[in-house]
């Protein structure tokens, strides 16, 4: 994956991230902490809490 590509994808997958609510403390502060490329189109993300730091992992396809 070229790096253009991986930065686009970085934007999306924090644009994504921030509408995620935390199940537990049930705060809207959903953050990437994590991102593993699959492929071009496919992302395992682990997701952290900012507030209690619960996690979570996503998968996201662009």
């Amino acid at each position: 994956m070229t790096e253009s590509l991986r930065l686009d994808f970085h934007s999306y997958i924090f644009s994504i991230t921030d509408r995620y609510d935390c199940e537990y403390c049930k705060g809207r502060s959903m953050g990437p902490r994590h991102v593993s490329f699959t492929n071009k189109k496919l992302a395992d993300v682990l997701i952290q809490c900012k507030e209690c730091a619960a996690t979570e992992y996503i998968k996201i396809v662009k």
